[in-house]
């Protein structure tokens, strides 16, 4: 589903517009992605969104699809028998930092019971990929103690 909004062009186009600056300083800035090159449109480089219910709906969207992503590639990684121990490190730091990002970006625009949630499903994803490093390298173990010089 796919939404677009118009930008209609005020017929007052001399009247000065009164903006406060504290409430732009405290809204959620985004940055559009998409460059296309369509006629008649107007080319927006940044957006401050002030609305609490659309910013929270935004931010829920963004990190549900990150979480999402994540969960579709732990699941991949632990059930790959023949995952190396320095990818799960990657994705574990990877997994850390976005807790990190939560806790301190996104927390203002989120209620707590929703970032509670969110927090404990981080929590699981880290543990899930705690417990495939311990067996790759309780593996790792195994495979050099059974090498070494032959007993006569």
């Amino acid at each position: 589903m796919t939404r677009n909004y118009t930008l209609i062009q005020n017929k007052y186009e001399g009247c000065p517009t009164k903006l406060n600056a504290k409430k732009l300083k405290n809204g959620y800035r985004i940055h559009p992605k998409n460059q296309d090159e369509i006629q008649n449109t107007v080319e927006v480089s940044q957006m401050t969104i002030n609305s609490k219910n659309f910013v929270e709906h935004i931010v829920k969207k963004k990190v549900s699809r990150k979480l999402e992503g994540y969960i579709q590639y732990i699941m991949s990684l632990v059930e790959d028998d023949e995952t190396g121990g320095d990818l799960i490190g990657f994705v574990l730091n990877d997994v850390t930092r976005f807790r990190m990002i939560v806790k301190n970006k996104y927390r203002k625009y989120l209620d707590d019971h929703y970032t509670e949630m969110l927090l404990k499903k981080i929590d699981l994803l880290e543990h899930e990929l705690k417990v495939k490093a311990y067996y790759l390298n309780e593996q790792v173990q195994e495979y050099t103690e059974t090498k070494g010089k032959r007993v006569k």
